[in-house]
């Protein structure tokens, strides 16, 4: 655990350590485990590490398979959580817990890397004005739908979809313009 803190550890330290072990249920295996991923995110304080053995320790999580998958899942939402806020332009705040959902379902369920989903979200507030997050979902399924899985894809797929609309709004136009010539012959 040292080797994790990168520095000896105090007997204050070794204590609560071993105290967490103790009242979260957690074998000692995954304690070292756990204290090893609460380095590698940079957070060491003696409370992180006791709120995550917490959580573990309730999870269930006590074997090395549980402790892997649990390491794997949250590599996964990490990554997940950072290519969100690079796309999204998102500084000086951690994504909060509907946002991380967001997160996983755009990158880790639907596969949209950064460049699509920065593109949603300029699409987003070029319409909005804001940085809105079930219009970006709302878009991003919409191409997950239609098949969209590249950058040219979607600037396109808007595209066709803007040139339907244009075209719909003039044919509603020019019917619009027969029905008003059709009624004034009838007049004449």
């Amino acid at each position: 655990m040292q080797r994790c803190f990168g520095r000896l550890l105090t007997q204050n330290e070794v204590s609560q350590t071993i105290s967490v072990c103790d009242y979260s249920g957690l074998p000692i295996d995954i304690m070292i485990l756990l204290v090893g991923y609460c380095a590698s995110v940079g957070k060491t304080s003696m409370a992180y590490i006791k709120k995550v053995a917490m959580d573990w320790g309730e999870r269930g999580i006590v074997t090395q398979q549980q402790a892997d998958e649990q390491l794997k899942a949250l590599a996964s939402q990490s990554r997940s959580d950072e290519i969100v806020t690079k796309a999204l332009d998102i500084t000086g705040r951690n994504l909060v817990a509907r946002e991380r959902e967001y997160a996983n379902d755009w990158v880790t369920v639907l596969g949209f890397d950064s460049e699509l989903i920065a593109e949603a979200y300029s699409q987003c507030a070029l319409a909005t004005g804001k940085r809105d997050f079930r219009y970006i979902d709302k878009i991003l399924h919409t191409w997950n739908e239609n098949g969209i899985s590249t950058l040219e894809q979607a600037k396109s797929f808007k595209q066709n979809r803007f040139s339907k609309t244009s075209r719909k709004k003039s044919d509603d136009e020019a019917n619009d313009e027969f029905l008003k010539n059709a009624l004034s012959i009838k007049d004449v």
